[in-house]
């Protein structure tokens, strides 16, 4: 009966001593890295097969943590497709987007109207999340509004993973 409680106490003291060791923060080189990537988004989006616009430019700016309110004060930044880059309805770009873990970034759009002209597209509410994961599918339906001739958001999504 000792021995066994003498066991048992080293091991118990065992247990103790590696969870102290795992709980402990130490500098590794690869702790660097994790925090480089976290603040990266690699994003998937989707031009809806049932759009009947060409997405031509796509600019973003940051809104703060995905769990609080920030009144943005950045401008938009520039296009963040690449040079000469389109989205036609049905297709999709990849690219990635420096958005903090846990933080969000609205975006807008330009379309061509199907006569060459560039035109913005008026929405509101359009994000981009970094919750869930490194990976980001975002895509959005852009319809016409007959009455007024202009193009509008009739459905956009954005979730984890691609």
């Amino acid at each position: 009966m000792k021995k066994w409680i003498i066991k048992s106490g080293l091991l118990v003291i065992l247990a103790i001593f590696t969870a102290a060791l795992n709980s402990c923060e130490g500098f590794t080189p690869n702790d660097e890295d994790e925090d480089e990537q976290a603040d990266e988004l690699y994003v998937k989006f989707c031009n809806e097969p049932s759009s009947v616009f060409t997405i031509t430019s796509i600019e973003v700016r940051p809104r703060g943590p995905a769990t609080g309110t920030y009144t943005p004060t950045d401008n938009w930044s520039s296009n963040i497709l690449p040079a000469g880059t389109t989205i036609e309805p049905g297709d999709h770009v990849f690219f990635t987007l420096e958005i903090p873990s846990l933080h969000w970034s609205e975006y807008r759009l330009k379309v061509d109207d199907g006569d060459g002209n560039i035109i913005n597209v008026d929405s509101e509410d359009l994000s981009i999340t970094h919750w869930g994961d490194d990976k980001r599918t975002v895509g959005v339906t852009i319809s016409l509004h007959e009455p007024t001739n202009k193009p509008y958001i009739s459905g956009h999504y954005d979730f984890a993973g691609i």
